[in-house]
């Protein structure tokens, strides 16, 4: 499945459906490799340059949609508040999660933090594992 996430200031839409964009296959050897259960692989395109150098507006990449507990350092897409995104998350002591983007050089992406008492509005979709293709 070929959906795509902002990685930028949130794309909005009512269901994850709203993004899907045709169909890809994954090779078994990759999945293996990135230990995804088959029918939990999904290639989402990035949208915006929030994730520069990371990822680039246009790139695709393979998530695992069986991975939805946050893990420090880790890059999630995922819904809040209405927005559809992909960011890397930082555990902090407090058990609040730093919401970050890698582009530092652009400060219209500042960093947000989830409270664990705002944790119920946060949908973890799918932990992103690896780029697949690079726009060009």
């Amino acid at each position: 499945m070929d959906q795509a996430f902002s990685a930028g200031q949130g794309a909005a839409a009512e269901r994850i459906e709203d993004f899907v964009d045709g169909y890809e296959a994954i090779d078994q050897e990759t999945l293996d490799r990135l230990q995804i259960l088959p029918g939990c692989a999904r290639v989402i395109k990035i949208r915006g340059d929030s994730m520069w150098p990371t990822f680039f507006d246009g790139d695709k990449v393979i998530a695992d949609t069986n991975s939805v507990k946050l893990i420090n350092q880790g890059v999630f897409a995922f819904e809040f508040d209405g927005d559809l995104k992909v960011k890397r998350f930082f555990k902090r002591i407090d058990g609040s999660w730093l919401v970050s983007s890698d582009n530092k050089d652009d400060p219209s992406y500042p960093d947000e933090v989830i409270a664990p008492h705002n944790a119920m509005q946060l949908r973890i979709i799918a932990q992103i594992k690896e780029l697949r293709s690079r726009a060009i």
